[in-house]
């Protein structure tokens, strides 16, 4: 192996020859041959190995090049071109590269706005949305945000509504999840006007939107400009890290 063989990472490689040419892998080294995965580790069912020879670690522009490939690889689904497997590996493939583009996002624009640390986000959602706002939590944490998600702080035999009235009160601002049942629920109402009503009388934007879904706005938040994950997720992330990003530096 070469001395600029073994200066590769872990993570991201893109596949330079071979049957897997222009794929992007997940390089994992066990010291004498070069173990891909294309996808995460955790979840791939099986793994080749290749080369190091084939091996260049993967920049931003391989992921793009490689992510607007597989759609075009996926449209083909539909025509009976490829088989159902074949689907399935290239769908962990692509949400594995998605996975990184979000997180080269989060580092370029977040990682070092030490405003942003500590400070503290009340997530207000309904329950059916739990899936993205846990999702939405975790990526705050990362950036050591500190999160304030009911199924991470209310513990057996925790008073619920006392719990939430002191996240409330104690948070920083709140992230409001607009959706179909969020907008149609007297509790998630009752918890983002509490925050809402702190914000009129301080004059400081306490409370944020973040649309999930088409859905009919609350009259209170429709002169507010959302964070938008109804297409992408990670523009929507980085749109509500932007508006917490304000929040905190405003403090």
């Amino acid at each position: 192996m070469s001395s600029a063989v073994k200066r590769l990472e872990y993570g991201p490689v893109v596949i330079l020859k071979g049957p897997h040419k222009g794929r992007i892998g997940n390089y994992d080294n066990d010291d004498t041959k070069a173990i891909v995965y294309f996808g995460s580790m955790f979840l791939c069912p099986r793994w080749y190995e290749i080369p190091y020879k084939y091996l260049r670690a993967a920049n931003t522009n391989d992921l793009l090049i490689r992510r607007r490939k597989i759609d075009q690889e996926l449209g083909l689904w539909s025509e009976a071109t490829i088989s159902f497997e074949e689907k399935y590996y290239l769908l962990l493939e692509k949400a594995w590269i998605d996975g990184i583009l979000n997180d080269n996002i989060i580092e370029l624009w977040f990682g070092k706005d030490q405003a942003l640390k500590g400070t503290r986000v009340f997530l207000c959602h309904a329950s059916i949305d739990k899936p993205i706002v846990n999702r939405v939590a975790t990526d705050l944490a990362r950036l050591e945000i500190a999160p304030w998600l009911d199924s991470w702080k209310i513990r057996a035999g925790d008073s619920i509504p006392q719990k939430i009235s002191s996240g409330i009160k104690d948070s920083d601002c709140v992230v409001v999840f607009l959706s179909k049942n969020a907008v149609t629920s007297h509790w998630v109402e009752r918890e983002w006007q509490a925050k809402y009503w702190d914000e009129i009388q301080r004059n400081e934007v306490l409370v944020i939107p973040a649309l999930l879904e088409d859905c009919e706005i609350p009259q209170l938040l429709k002169a507010k400009k959302y964070a938008d994950f109804r297409e992408d997720y990670g523009d929507g992330l980085k749109e509500l890290l932007l508006a917490v990003s304000r929040n905190a530096s405003s403090d």
